[in-house]
C-alpha cells in the first residue's frame, strides 16, 4: 500500500483521481489517508462530487472510529482507585 500512496503523490491530481476513484471503497479510504491532506484534497477536488463525497465520508467515519477507540484504550488503561474522592 505504501508503495501505491508514493506512486499517487507523484501523479498529477486529475490523474490520480480517475484511478482512485475506481478503486474499492476500502482501498481508495487507505490511500487517501496516507497522503498528505493537500495532496488528497487535490486527488479529491479532481473526482465527482458523488465519488469525493462517498470517500470523505469513509474517512471521516474511520478517523472518528480510530479516535474512539484510541480513546477508549487510553481509559482501559487509566489507573483505577478504590479511595472516594470525598
Amino acid at each position: 500500500l505504501e508503495k501505491a500512496v508514493s506512486f499517487y503523490t507523484r501523479m498529477d491530481p486529475a490523474a490520480a483521481a480517475l484511478s482512485i476513484a475506481n478503486l474499492d471503497q476500502k482501498t481508495a479510504v487507505n490511500i487517501l489517508m496516507r497522503m498528505k491532506d493537500k495532496q488528497a484534497s487535490a486527488v479529491l477536488e479532481s473526482m465527482t462530487a458523488e465519488r469525493s463525497s462517498e470517500l470523505i465520508d469513509s474517512i471521516a467515519r474511520k478517523r472518528w472510529s480510530l479516535g474512539a477507540t484510541k480513546m477508549i484504550d487510553a481509559l482501559q488503561l487509566a489507573p483505577t482507585s478504590t479511595k472516594s474522592p470525598l
